[in-house]
């Protein structure tokens, strides 16, 4: 393989001079700063003033960069200059110097939306928060089922199975300050419940100040309380054209469920996924249990599209800004999120060896006509 990967590239190389004959009559197209690579720093919110911002926006531009994202991060603690708000009045007034500074060097000026890693903050109410689904299976022998449930978490749905596997959905609303009392149980019967555990993931690395809850991806009306943050406090920012571009970093996120989800799921896909909570956890037919999890996943992909990738696509188009995904690590679908971005993203995931295949995966900007 090494000596077949040597011929290729020998090949590669020799491809530029073939029928060539005058090498100086090769047209290069004028170089743009979108043409030049772009660096990403870290804005530490009591470290930063107008004379330091200068002199770094001043490094960019000598060193041939074309720009710069910058990412709000935790603050510098070993300083005693006082922290300046993220997202005040006065940090919008830092933050449109620096911009300022770097459009009249030329050079692009792209913004992370959050504080921390992942989208989120302080604004994002715990119920439209990343969330987990739990199942709990509970084996019943007793004459009734009586038991007592988790009032800290959001019961979804119960499921009764019998030992000839015949289900029964329960009802949720039927328990009562705590408690399921609804059947009489036989021998050999099982129970699962499957809940919502909200508030899993906090933001990563906040802004002192600023902590608060990652946002439910799965939920259009997170991204949309997300993202009016910033249209109210960045706006004259936007329609100066002061920002070019902005960015989703990442999407390593605690969340595998929403609270619409087997509404969703049975829109899609035409059957209850709470009769299928048994598979849905790994217990059952494996061929089942297969089925049911692409299914799954086939729609948590969707939901990631419509309530958040294409929400967060329109707003920057309204805001006459350049959107940027990194998609590594999503369940959705890695091409249609490419699709709805301006900018390729050249980051890549998992081991060395996916290095080449990886690339193909963050081409499809390369392919639409863009202005």
């Amino acid at each position: 393989m090494k000596h077949i990967a040597g011929y290729v590239f020998v090949f590669l190389c020799m491809l530029p001079a073939c029928g060539v004959k005058n090498q100086d009559n090769i047209y290069w197209n004028t170089i743009e700063n979108a043409n030049k690579p772009h660096v990403r720093a870290f804005w530490l919110g009591n470290r930063v003033d107008e004379e330091n911002l200068s002199e770094f926006n001043q490094d960019i531009y000598d060193a041939g960069f074309g720009g710069v994202e910058f990412f709000n991060l935790s603050d510098i603690y070993d300083t005693d200059r006082p922290r300046i708000p993220y997202l005040s009045d006065e940090w919008v007034e830092l933050m449109r110097f620096t911009l300022e500074d770097l459009k009249e060097k030329g050079l692009h000026g792209d913004l992370n939306l959050s504080t921390g890693w992942n989208l989120g903050g302080k604004w994002i109410p715990r119920e439209l928060s990343a969330s987990l689904l739990d199942i709990e299976k509970i084996p019943l022998n007793t004459s009734s089922i009586n038991l007592a449930i988790n009032s800290s978490e959001k019961i979804l749905s119960i499921l009764v199975v019998d030992e000839n596997n015949k289900r029964i959905v329960l009802d949720v609303n039927e328990i009562r300050e705590g408690e399921l009392s609804r059947l009489k149980a036989e021998d050999n019967w099982t129970l699962y419940i499957a809940s919502l555990k909200e508030g899993i993931q906090k933001m990563r690395f906040p802004v002192p100040g600023e902590d608060g809850y990652t946002m439910d991806y799965l939920d259009e009306q997170a991204i949309k309380l997300h993202l009016s943050q910033y249209s109210q406090q960045l706006k004259e920012l936007f329609n100066e054209n002061l920002v070019r571009g902005v960015f989703n970093d990442s999407w390593e996120v605690t969340l595998n469920w929403t609270d619409k989800l087997f509404d969703e799921f049975y829109g899609q896909k035409h059957y209850r996924l709470e009769k299928y909570l048994p598979e849905l956890s790994g217990n059952g037919n494996r061929d089942t249990i297969r089925r049911v999890f692409m299914d799954y996943r086939d729609v948590v992909a969707e939901m990631l599209i419509e309530n958040y990738a294409v929400p967060f696509a329109e707003w920057t188009k309204a805001n006459n800004l350049q959107l940027r995904n990194q998609v590594s690590a999503t369940p959705g679908d890695e091409l249609s999120v490419h699709f709805l971005s301006d900018i390729a993203e050249a980051d890549v995931g998992g081991s060395e060896e996916w290095l080449f295949a990886n690339n193909f995966r963050y081409r499809p900007e390369h392919f639409l006509p863009r202005t």
